[in-house]
């Protein structure tokens, strides 16, 4: 990890095998970062595994097709970032922020986002199947055309969100907030909401 001048975690210098790694279909060892700098680096098409950035900031980095496989980004910062077809497997991204990301055709496939701030974050295309979203914030999200089959909602702020067109098969929502949500399209069946009752 690297510090500061003050002993506080500073701006990271790309590890040379994780630049040797952009483009390939190899991955190599993402290693540890704990609230790290990573904020306006070009990370995309880069693979790693093992990463353990918690805090870390990816704030208006640009991540297209940026791959982890096992990553602990929880509280992470990715404000004004790009992921568009970004994909995190198995990652833990507890409480990390997504405000005004470009997160189009993103995968989060089975990813931890237990209390995430996804507000106003547009998920066109994603694909969230068995993602975790319990008490996440996601209020004026699209997802709109997403794939989260076996998706987790429960108790989180789905206020305004776009589903349409979503396949939400076995998605769980149950004490969520769903005022004015769009389900219009979605798949449904199997998916779980308060009472039984499916929206409109």
């Amino acid at each position: 990890m690297t510090m500061d001048e003050h002993g506080r975690p500073g701006a990271v210098r790309l590890p040379s095998d994780w630049e040797e790694s952009r483009g390939t279909a190899a991955f190599v060892h993402g290693g540890e970062h704990p609230g790290a700098d990573f904020s306006d680096i070009d990370l995309s098409d880069i693979r790693v595994e093992n990463l353990r950035a918690a805090g870390a900031s990816f704030e208006g980095s640009k991540l297209n097709d940026f791959r982890v496989l096992d990553g602990d980004l929880g509280e992470a910062s990715f404000v004004g970032a790009n992921l568009d077809d970004a994909k995190l497997f198995d990652c833990t991204l507890a409480r990390a922020r997504f405000a005004g990301c470009l997160m189009n055709r993103v995968h989060l496939a089975a990813c931890q986002l237990l209390e995430a701030n996804l507000e106003g974050v547009v998920l066109r295309g994603a694909y969230l199947d068995g993602a975790d979203f319990t008490f996440a914030r996601l209020a004026d999200a699209e997802l709109n055309g997403a794939s989260a089959r076996d998706a987790i909602f429960d108790h989180a702020d789905l206020s305004n969100v776009d589903f349409r067109g979503a396949d939400l098969t076995r998605a769980h929502f149950t004490g969520a907030n769903l005022d004015g949500a769009l389900f219009t399209g979605a798949a449904l069946q199997g998916a779980v909401f308060d009472g039984g009752k499916l929206p409109r």
